[in-house]
């Protein structure tokens, strides 16, 4: 274990200095690059602003020691450390990532770039725990500890994923739930008199949650040029909920067909309200099956022993098995 912890920290202290002389090395390269450049430039071309005066002065008298340790240290370890993540990915799990991202509803909050580090991190976290138990673990035979450091490794790459899934879940989850009121809302909306969009709009001023959200994407979607069929169909991506398809499906053929908006809209929030309670019944039917394990995990063996340890024992007392209690 002595020799395991040892190793561990020398790899660790060499590639912190080592990451550390690469970045001081390239800062060097794109100063002397910058400089270079400002040198090409004529200097008709180079006079700037009272305020890029300003700022090229603070940041030419800016050395190591006004940078704090986050920015000198911490940040150009974890940019490497990303860098190197980012190298190892393979390009198609890009296009998963983003996807989970645009799912779980996270595009202003989490980026590709910082998953794909946290993601290696856990890896590597995982691999480190095996690493220890491989070395450590010397009763077991050489086969059951590869074993086990791959199994943790494996864990570390599916945790994860699993997490991400659970948020998507959740969220899709509450999309289906929210769209039957706000079809009701909607409908009611546009029967009085409202448009489509109007109807839209007005409801999200009071209303929020994960539907609402995705309502507001899909006008500034339209804000910024899109149809209102291509907004459509970018929300139902985004949502990948079976009732939000329908929904969007059923728009856009009122739309183009030129039926009523209104009559559509009922009709679909009858449907939705339908569809939703399909999916308590079915629930509810899995219930029975679902208690069945903890039935005879947990409840099963506790009742058999309450009633038949009793009456074993005086049998066992009887043929003088056990002595007397």
């Amino acid at each position: 274990m002595i020799i395991f912890v040892s190793v561990l920290t020398g790899v660790t202290v060499f590639t912190l200095l080592y990451i550390l002389a690469r970045k001081v090395r390239n800062q060097e390269q794109y100063q002397t690059k910058v400089r270079l450049q400002n040198l090409s430039i004529p200097l008709s071309l180079r006079i700037a602003t009272p305020e890029e005066r300003k700022a090229a002065a603070v940041m030419s008298k800016r050395d190591w020691s006004s940078i704090s340790f986050t920015e000198r240290v911490i940040t150009p370890i974890v940019t490497s450390i990303q860098n190197f993540f980012l190298r190892l990915t393979p390009r198609a799990i890009f296009k998963t990532i983003d996807r989970y991202i645009i799912l779980a509803g996270k595009q202003e909050v989490w980026s590709r770039n910082k998953m794909i580090f946290i993601w290696g991190s856990i890896i590597f976290i995982f691999f480190l725990i095996g690493l220890a138990f491989f070395i450590t673990a010397s009763d077991l035979l050489l086969i059951q500890r590869i074993v086990m450091l791959l199994m943790l490794t494996a864990m570390g790459a599916v945790f994860p994923t699993t997490y991400i899934k659970s948020i998507i879940k959740q969220r899709q989850e509450k999309i289906a739930s929210q769209l039957p009121p706000f079809l009701d809302l909607l409908s009611v909306s546009v029967q009085a008199g409202l448009s489509f969009d109007a109807s839209v709009e007005r409801i999200l001023r009071r209303s929020t949650g994960a539907l609402m959200d995705e309502f507001r994407q899909m006008q500034k979607d339209m804000r910024l040029g899109l149809s209102k069929k291509e907004a459509l169909h970018d929300m139902a991506r985004r949502c990948d909920v079976e009732e939000v398809y329908l929904f969007t499906t059923s728009i856009i053929q009122a739309e183009r067909l030129g039926t009523s908006m209104s009559k559509t809209l009922v009709e679909q929030a009858n449907n939705m309200r339908e569809l939703r309670q399909q999916r308590v019944k079915a629930q509810a039917l899995k219930a029975p099956i679902k208690i069945l394990f903890p039935l005879v995990i947990f409840i099963f063996p506790t009742i058999f022993i309450i009633i038949l340890l009793p009456p074993l024992i005086n049998v066992l007392n009887n043929l003088n098995i056990v002595p007397n209690m």
